[in-house]
Formats: structure tokens, sequence, C-alpha cells
């Protein structure tokens, strides 16, 4: 009888909702993720940001282990082939903690991002969004129920050469920064406030 019931414990569990993320935490995580993806991937000002706000879509939106490679995952993906230069697509596409970001394992969500980077290290500091882009998704925007595409940067695709994964300077007008995100000095946040502790460094202001 224990053992029927427990079952049925388990199985009820299995379909309820398990929201990876609240707002602060996912804050967080898509501030981690992307603070590493600037510094494989060498992007620029204006990338970090959109990239971050691509993050933290996709981490509000994981409500239960199905959303994590559901349509939140292929919209993520769409969006930042629109951001990314092609060879910086291409480069992400195969680092797996970059494409699969959580999962749900041994019934727990999992972020293959820690088994490479030490939790609360970064390179950079916040994005420029990071405190005013609050995410959008269906919970918390009724209008993102419907597929949201963000502007395209003028340029970026036509200026990336075919033959070369290099890569190169793209004049864009709205970059008020350099092109090139600038290195910053590593901030370790493990032993302060996490979010107090990073100093920014300059990154162009997106409209979100």
């Amino acid at each position: 009888m224990k053992r029927n019931l427990l079952s049925l414990l388990v199985a009820f569990a299995a379909v309820l909702p398990m929201k990876a993320l609240d707002y602060e935490s996912a804050r967080q995580q898509a501030w981690f993720l992307t603070d590493k993806m600037a510094y494989e991937l060498n992007l620029t000002n204006e990338q970090y940001d959109r990239a971050y706000q691509i993050n933290l879509d996709y981490f509000l939106s994981v409500n239960n282990p199905s959303d994590a490679f559901g349509y939140s995952w292929s919209w993520r993906n769409e969006d930042l082939r629109y951001v990314l230069f092609d060879w910086q697509y291409r480069l992400y596409s195969t680092v797996d903690y970059f494409l699969r970001p959580i999962r749900w394992s041994g019934f727990r969500w999992y972020y293959p991002v820690f088994d490479r980077y030490r939790y609360g290290y970064y390179y950079f500091g916040r994005p420029a969004i990071y405190l005013s882009y609050r995410g959008c998704t269906s919970a918390t925007v009724p209008a993102c129920a419907t597929r949201i595409v963000l502007p395209r940067k003028a340029g970026v695709k036509a200026a990336t050469s075919a033959t070369t994964d290099a890569p190169q300077t793209v004049p864009v007008a709205d970059i008020t920064g350099p092109d090139t995100m600038a290195a910053a000095t590593p901030v370790d946040t493990t032993a302060a406030d996490t979010m107090a502790a990073a100093t920014t460094v300059p990154v162009a202001t997106v409209e979100t």
C-alpha cells in the first residue's frame, strides 16, 4: 500500500508545473550565462545586452521540463541567430552549456555552465539593461504570448564574410561604445553581494 501511494505521489508530482526560476534567480542566471558567452564568443556591447535579454526571457519561460527544449528554446536560438555574427552562432551551437543551458535531471534543475565556470565569477559587469529590463513572457506581458522577434541589427549579416570565421569590425549607427567589448577585470562575487560587487563596464543602450 505504501509503495502504491508513493508511486502515485511521484506520478502526481511529475505533472505539476516545476518553474525553474523566480525573477531574481532568472536574472542572475541570465547574467552569469551571458557573461560567459561574451567571454567565449567575443560579444560586442550591443550583443551583450541583447543576449542577456534573450537569455532572461528564456529562463523566465521555463515552467516545466518540456519547456527547456520546447518553443521557448527554439525562439531563443532563432533570436540569437539574428543577434550573433555567423561565426559566433556556429561556435555557440557547438558549446553545449550555451546551447542547452538548463535541464531537468534527477528530479532537479541542472545548469551545465557551472561544470565549466565557478559560480559567482564574472568577466564583465552587468548588462546596461540589467535593472530596467524585467523580461517578456506570456506570464508577465499578455502580448508576449505571441512570437516576438528582436529587431535585426542593420548590417551585421551582410558584413559577415562567408569565407572567414574571424571577428570583423562592423560600423553600426546605434552602437555608442567600442565595437568589441573591452576586457574587464574579472569580478569574483562569491565573497560579497553577488549583484553589488561587480563593476559595470560601459555598454550601449538598447531599446526594449
